[in-house]
């Protein structure tokens, strides 16, 4: 994964990440690469090989500071976000809520 370029995902100059997750999944000679960004107004934003994936707006009602990624048995992708006021939020590869706690 190249980090040489920059995209704007925000006209807000307000708006910054608060933490950034990167996996990859491998099978045989196929590579997907994940890449899970928190920012500053509490959306997460998926993006897979690169490409936006979905935005999340008001993925959680706090900071978002931890991003987990989670694999099963069967390579299901699922990311775990922890945030400030205590809440787990668990969002599949595309974006969907999973649960929460």
């Amino acid at each position: 994964m190249s980090f040489g370029k920059t995209k704007a995902f925000s006209d807000d100059a307000k708006i910054s990440v608060s933490t950034i997750k990167y996996t990859y999944l491998e099978d045989g000679d196929d590579t997907e690469e994940f890449l899970a960004i928190a920012t500053t107004n509490f959306s997460l934003i998926l993006m897979k090989d690169l490409k936006p994936v979905t935005t999340i707006l008001n993925a959680t009602s706090a900071l978002i500071t931890q991003i987990l990624c989670l694999t099963d048995y069967y390579c299901t992708l699922t990311f775990v976000t922890l945030s400030l006021d205590g809440q787990i939020r668990l969002f599949n590869e595309v974006g969907n809520l999973i649960s929460q706690a």
